[in-house]
């Protein structure tokens, strides 16, 4: 079991909710300024620096796959916040190419987004690095809980008709 960090204010904090902590500040800051590259090159810095002194003095392997998980956890939040940010320039084009407004573009996007990364958050992160999972474990959990929220709540679309000529 990993142990909790004093901070200066005397507050304890389990480094395995690093991950977590970062792929949400990754997500609002990515959200936030509409651009995933910018969140990259402001949060990893900051997460590499973080996660060392962290995981410093937990066991090697330990350590590593907190780091790793530390730094993807800043790419995920990135492009997760970049994807539905309503001032991303993907997003803006995306909406643009599908002919139908930024606004409900936004909108269909968000519910797809936060799905994902709730499962992700509850796979990835609590099973594998709070509750020691291995990771294809995690994988495999993943992967089942979209499957059956695609059966639960997905619907079929109608049939296409194919444009006049």
């Amino acid at each position: 079991m990993a142990q909790h960090y004093l901070g200066p204010d005397g507050l304890k904090f389990d480094p395995t909710f690093l991950p977590l902590a970062i792929f949400v500040a990754s997500a609002i800051v990515s959200f936030s300024t509409g651009t995933s590259w910018g969140t990259m090159g402001i949060l990893c810095p900051v997460a590499v620096t973080v996660s060392i002194g962290l995981v410093g003095d937990l066991p090697p392997e330990q350590a590593a796959s907190l780091f790793y998980a530390s730094v993807g956890s800043v790419l995920a939040g990135a492009v997760f916040g970049d994807h539905c940010s309503p001032i991303s320039d993907t997003t803006v084009l995306s909406a643009l190419a599908c002919g139908c407004s930024l606004e409900s573009h936004v909108w269909t996007q968000i519910p797809y987004a936060l799905t994902a990364a709730v499962v992700a958050m509850a796979c990835g992160d609590f099973l594998c690095s709070h509750y020691q999972q291995s990771w294809y474990i995690g994988l495999l959990a993943g992967t089942a809980a979209l499957v059956i929220i695609v059966y639960a709540v997905g619907r079929k679309t109608a049939a296409a008709t194919p444009a006049p000529q």
